[in-house]
């Protein structure tokens, strides 16, 4: 049986306030700032408030449901870019540098400083490993409060009540798994809904 209307308002405000409150979290992100490090951090600040913003004020459950998967996709997206700048950081190169080839590959779009030999040095010593590790861990932490907004959305859908979801952990990031109880619900149904269209 799905959840009462009220019930999941509640649970929705509930939830979207952890994930605003998680987008507002810096995560200790205050590691010798350098220009490069602060354009990161504001950008990504800003990134996940746009997201948590977007699902404010949403009292039906499906477009709840659509826009949560959708702003899902736009993490998940943000998490490969993260990973593959933390790898090419890794094999030495400069953060600096790192960004605008994504800026220029359309990856990012980041306003950047003007590269200067202080700051590559600072980025080779580490700080721009550690810096894009507590990015990672800021975003798994953020997704983890958007998988609870895109449960409660599920949990008020009738059509949806035999879907059984729960979050769990693959390697250091969240995941979100279904269970399919009964025929009420279809795997056609599902992947649907994955996509953003939500089944007749």
């Amino acid at each position: 049986m799905p959840v009462e209307e009220e019930t999941f308002r509640e649970s929705h405000e509930q939830a979207h306030s952890h994930l605003t409150s998680v987008s507002s979290t810096r995560l200790g992100l205050v590691v010798d700032l350098n220009a490069t490090h602060a354009s990161l951090i504001q950008d990504h600040h800003e990134f996940l408030s746009q997201i948590a913003d977007g699902l404010l004020n949403l009292k039906d459950p499906e477009e709840v449901l659509a826009r949560g998967f959708e702003a899902l996709g736009k993490v998940e997206a943000r998490q490969f870019v993260i990973q593959n700048i933390l790898e090419s950081v890794k094999r030495g190169d400069s953060l600096n540098l790192t960004l605008r080839r994504f800026n220029q590959l359309g990856l990012t779009n980041l306003r950047l400083p003007l590269l200067d030999s202080e700051s590559t040095g600072a980025e080779r010593e580490g700080k721009s490993g550690l810096l894009l590790m507590r990015l990672l861990r800021w975003i798994g932490q953020f997704t983890h409060a958007l998988f609870q907004i895109i449960i409660n959305a599920i949990k008020a859908i009738p059509k949806f009540v035999a879907l059984k979801p729960s979050i769990g952990v693959v390697g250091a990031f969240p995941s979100l798994t279904f269970a399919l109880e009964g025929e009420a619900v279809t795997l056609r149904d599902l992947w649907l809904c994955l996509e953003g269209k939500y089944p007749e």
